[in-house]
């Protein structure tokens, strides 16, 4: 075979070379079967907050849930008794204060109303899905 005849210049070469390596990339990124696709930061929130840790301990809800007043809740406002309030709802989250992703931050609010701080924008909207773990009831009316 004679190779002479073939006229390809350097800069195809290099084109067509750096278009196979992209494709095999993409490929191997996102249409693998059995590799998850990489993580994309929810809306416009950057990528911490999009990922909140859940408890290691598990919390063991109650059978019965119970009304509360916030005379009682007040009570519960120490690290090893941490309860919280949010919307009116009562929840125990002693075994989640050291898994706390912003730290003893929760701390300030134990004992009392973290509504306010809870729905602030440092939470993701999963973080929802953790607190629900640790309902106890509601606040009495």
């Amino acid at each position: 075979m004679d190779f002479s005849s073939l006229q390809i210049d350097i800069s195809t070469v290099i084109i067509y070379g750096a278009i196979s390596i992209l494709v095999v990339y993409l490929v191997s990124t996102y249409l693998m079967p059995g590799k998850p696709a990489p993580a994309k930061p929810a809306g416009n929130k950057p990528a911490a907050k999009a990922a909140a840790k859940p408890p290691k301990k598990k919390f063991t809800p109650p059978t019965e849930f119970k009304k509360f007043t916030v005379s009682e809740v007040a009570k519960h406002s120490s690290t090893d008794d941490a309860w919280i309030i949010v919307d009116d709802k009562v929840y125990d989250v002693t075994s989640y204060v050291e898994e706390h992703m912003g730290g003893d931050a929760i701390l300030n609010y134990v004992g009392g109303d973290s509504t306010r701080a809870f729905r602030g924008d440092q939470h993701p909207d999963k973080v929802q899905q953790i607190l629900d773990q640790f309902y106890i009831g509601d606040i009495q009316k």
